[in-house]
């Protein structure tokens, strides 16, 4: 039904009319998706008729008009989403298993790392893990080591809020936050973001980066940051 729903927003320039809408997922998920799911209609400034029985939606995707057939009634509307609240938490090695297979990059993990996890309802929707970042000048560096944010809960900017968040805690405590990534969405979120500054523009980085700069070869094998065969950029957390 997703992938259904995802090539007739991107692919039709018409209306897109998708009837039994969240029909056949979870109510939570349902929710979550509905928001994103606005979000990315808007900006790109497409039409979408959502055909549904469920009521529990309808805030989530801030309609622009509402027909409701039971009443036959039609009105604006005017409804705002609800807040979503999220619970973080220290996480344990073990756990990682949850997310591994959602990285965008490699399911290896470095045990050593500090490991949070974001929770919506007691449900884990997001993983975040911190490493100290080994550097010939600056002793107090610390860097993201894995960020995830399970599909369902993906298009809410869940990700860049939970990292944010992490980091200006680490930043209250005297260390400095910052993250190499390739990932599009990332890069482009936190190149709006007020929080973060690029201090790399995406660019392939040098093969012998990783001995200029003090990386342990062990380090630098894992977690594939300094690789030569892909376009990555690098921020720091500025709050």
């Amino acid at each position: 039904m997703r992938a259904e729903l995802a090539r007739l927003i991107l692919e039709s320039n018409k209306p897109v009319i998708y009837d039994e809408f969240t029909s056949v997922v979870d109510r939570q998920v349902a929710q979550i998706g509905s928001s994103a799911i606005q979000k990315f209609i808007r900006k790109e400034n497409k039409q979408f008729i959502a055909v549904s029985c469920h009521f529990d939606i309808e805030e989530w995707l801030e309609p622009d008009w509402v027909y409701d057939a039971n009443k036959k009634e039609f009105y604006r509307g005017l409804h705002r989403r609800p807040k979503i609240k999220v619970n973080i938490r220290k996480a344990e090695q073990q756990e990682w298993e949850l997310f591994k297979e959602f990285h965008y990059l490699s399911a290896k993990h470095n045990v050593s790392s500090h490991k949070y996890i974001a929770e919506i309802g007691n449900e884990p929707v997001a993983w975040c893990s911190i490493l100290h970042f080994p550097h010939p000048k600056v002793s107090n560096f610390k860097r993201i080591h894995r960020i995830v944010v399970k599909p369902d809960y993906q298009g809410i900017g869940l990700g860049g809020r939970f990292m944010s968040v992490l980091a200006k805690d680490y930043v209250n405590n005297g260390f400095r936050m910052r993250l190499v990534t390739s990932s599009p969405s990332f890069i482009h979120g936190l190149t709006a973001s007020k929080n973060w500054i690029m201090t790399r523009k995406p660019s392939r980085t040098n093969k012998e980066r990783g001995k200029t700069i003090g990386i342990r070869k062990d380090i630098a094998k894992m977690n594939k940051s300094i690789s030569s065969d892909r376009l990555t950029a690098s921020f720091e957390f500025i709050g």
